[in-house]
């Protein structure tokens, strides 16, 4: 597994494109998928590798004993995410694109932080994310 960390600003170009930093690039595959994400409150996009997407989507369904196709309330779940799912390539300049419609979800105009996650880079607006952070910054528990 690979594992993501820190933090990036970027821009949008004007076709939706943008730059993965360079440690990132260096160890990602050519296609990736990139979904919305969990948090309505707070929207961003995961991008994955293949792989850590599948380990992702198996962990939605971990504490209800797994997917079972024959579960109408797993069917509905999954559907959810692979509906809006897209596969994205990363081209020979570093850059993915970014659907139209998950731009439009996420709220991304311009200016965009790129954020390691683990086992996935999350891309968020960029006032979003500041947003976000401070929320949780007010909100965290202190280590005692």
């Amino acid at each position: 597994m690979r594992v993501f960390r820190g933090f990036a600003q970027h821009t949008l170009d004007a076709k939706g494109r943008v730059s993965l930093p360079a440690k990132y690039r260096k160890v990602l595959p050519e296609n990736l998928v990139i979904v919305r994400s969990l948090d309505d409150d707070y929207r961003s996009l995961s991008v994955f590798t293949e792989e850590a997407f599948e380990n992702w989507l198996d962990s939605l369904f971990a504490r209800e004993g797994g997917y079972d196709s024959n579960d109408l309330h797993h069917v509905d779940k999954m559907s959810k995410f692979l509906d809006k799912a897209q596969d994205v390539e990363v081209d020979k300049a570093g850059r993915i694109n970014i659907p139209v419609n998950l731009r439009d979800y996420a709220s991304m105009d311009k200016d965009v932080v790129i954020v390691g996650a683990n086992d996935h880079i999350k891309i968020w607006d960029a006032d979003t994310y500041r947003a976000y952070d401070e929320y949780r910054d007010a909100n965290s528990v202190s280590r005692r």
